[in-house]
């Protein structure tokens, strides 16, 4: 309550609505906000809508056309996004434990994380 609410503005132009619309959708679907709740989904719904893509709205759009399991995520796309994660993790673990092409044995998988020491300081 002590701050504005608006986070971002999003804001499209063309040479007619339906180039604007898909311009919008396609900025939406770029459009990232982390850390907080936000309702970028639900505009992507609304942008996507068929009924608000041929421009037949009224004031009572969201309670003719929304239902909340609209914005739930495609089990198809989370599945995709899962295996997507599983492989992109197995990469980065054996690109750690590869042996080092000077054949020394590569950095522990444990020790993957961690930056390279700086270089030490001489003092005069």
């Amino acid at each position: 309550m002590f701050y504005d609410s608006l986070l971002g503005k999003l804001i499209v132009w063309a040479e007619d609505r339906d180039r604007a619309r898909r311009r919008m959708l396609r900025a939406l679907g770029e459009f990232v906000l982390e850390g907080v709740t936000h309702n970028l989904a639900f505009h992507r719904w609304l942008v996507a809508h068929p009924e608000f893509a041929s421009g037949r709205l009224s004031t009572g759009f969201i309670d003719e056309h929304f239902t909340p399991g609209a914005l739930a995520p495609d089990p198809d796309r989370v599945a995709v996004a899962a295996v997507a994660a599983a492989l992109h993790a197995g990469e980065q673990q054996q690109r750690v434990t590869l042996p080092r092409a000077n054949g020394r044995g590569g950095r522990s998988a444990w020790r993957w994380g961690e930056r390279p020491a700086a270089p030490e300081r001489v003092r005069r």
